[in-house]
């Protein structure tokens, strides 16, 4: 490895940001494996390290902070913090946009490495699920995602979630206060239920229709509801 590519893989960014601005050494280096320096950023919980290149990819250097690429053995950088259990640097990936649904050499998704490598680390695993469901939900919200094969109705977690980012996402773009009315009362029905008041559950679900049907019928074809 090169001199940059050390300082990453021991987390000092010290070493980093003299090597770079000063020496101007190469960013677009990678080691025998294909590790780039924001998979070697990933392995050594060099978050520090990891805000410069997203900073220097957002400056005009492009390749530098490439969430998605990935090594030889198919791991995009994402992978590199399960194994070493970096909770931190996966927050920051998934944060930025990291592709959840990238599959490494033994055919396992993000998700299923976490599980696999990170079973015994709940705050782990706690860590990766919140985000992913954070993207699933952006997906539904944007119409990416369908709502009926990935919407998670068991998961009390995921329902508050997507209640609270559709009501976030809705309550500015649409006037209609039958659409806030349903939102706002699904998200009281929720907490409560969350609680463990097991007789709401029937309410509960009628809420989470009630909002299913509500994006469907206010939502406008074309711009916003006025």
């Amino acid at each position: 490895m090169t001199p940059l590519m050390n300082t990453v893989a021991n987390n000092n960014t010290a070493g980093f940001i003299y090597l770079y601005f000063a020496k101007n050494c190469s960013l677009d280096t990678v080691d025998v494996n294909g590790n780039t320096l924001l998979h070697l950023a990933a392995k050594s919980n060099a978050v520090g390290i990891a805000k410069i290149l997203r900073h220097l990819h957002k400056a005009g250097k492009e390749g530098v902070f490439d969430l998605n690429r990935t090594n030889i053995a198919g791991e995009s950088p994402a992978f590199q913090t399960v194994q070493v259990l970096s909770v931190q640097m996966l927050k920051m990936l998934m944060e930025s946009g990291c592709k959840v649904t990238l599959k490494e050499s033994r055919g396992d998704t993000l998700g299923e490495h976490v599980l696999r490598h990170s079973a015994k680390n709940p705050i782990m695993v706690a860590a990766y699920m919140k985000f992913e469901d954070k993207m699933v939900i952006k997906g539904i919200l944007n119409q990416a995602t369908h709502l009926k094969a990935f919407f998670r109705w068991t998961s009390p977690r995921f329902v508050g979630l997507f209640v609270k980012m559709a009501y976030e996402k809705w309550a500015k773009d649409y006037h209609s206060i039958v659409l806030q009315g349903v939102l706002g009362i699904s998200l009281i029905l929720h907490w409560i239920f969350y609680q463990g008041t097991t007789g709401l559950a029937v309410f509960f679900h009628l809420s989470l229709a009630g909002v299913a049907i509500s994006l469907k019928t206010f939502q406008p074809a074309n711009g916003i509801r006025q």
